[in-house]
């Protein structure tokens, strides 16, 4: 099978500044987490809207969140708590989901999988303790967008009593 993408119209730039350096893992607790990807994407869905007649297919923008949760020390890994939302990523101290189009509905999409099971692909797979105490997931808020190619994002998660708040500034999203 041959497949073959063509981008026209797009300006296809040489790079000129070197990659940033950003420490993607915090520790608070007995909750580790560790950013594994941030993108930006365009979905192009007639779902998600404020109308629910809605049926013509729509560009939407979004960011996309992939990271590792580790349940540390020795409490039962159970009842996992995990999560970011609208109001969780902010650029230059603002709310992203205040600059939502009018005609979309707030929210996204969310799954979690298990730590050995996970397609790791190009991602870097971070080293556990026990990879049965470890859980990815993966977020997609639509509607945001960011100018300033940069972005914080807070994520509140952990498990059974131990639930932690993580905030990562000033992530390189161009």
């Amino acid at each position: 099978m041959l497949v073959v993408v063509t981008a026209v119209g797009a300006a296809i730039l040489p790079s000129i500044q070197r990659t940033a350096v950003y420490n993607p893992e915090q520790t608070r607790g007995f909750v580790r987490i560790v950013l594994l990807k941030v993108e930006r994407s365009t979905v192009f869905s007639d779902r998600g809207f404020a109308e629910t007649s809605q049926k013509e297919i729509h560009a939407i923008p979004g960011f996309g969140f992939t990271y590792m949760v580790e349940a540390l020390g020795s409490d039962p890994a159970d009842n996992w708590h995990v999560g970011v939302n609208d109001d969780t990523v902010t650029a230059n101290g603002q709310k992203l989901s205040q600059f939502k189009p009018e005609n979309l509905a707030g929210g996204g999409l969310s799954s979690t999988h298990e730590y050995r099971n996970f397609d790791w692909a190009m991602l870097r797979q971070p080293e556990v303790t026990d990879p049965k105490r470890a859980k990815i997931i993966r977020e997609w808020i639509r509607g945001m967008k960011s100018a300033t190619g940069k972005l914080d994002l807070k994520i509140v998660a952990g498990f059974g009593k131990h639930k932690e708040t993580f905030e990562f500034k000033g992530i390189p999203v161009d």
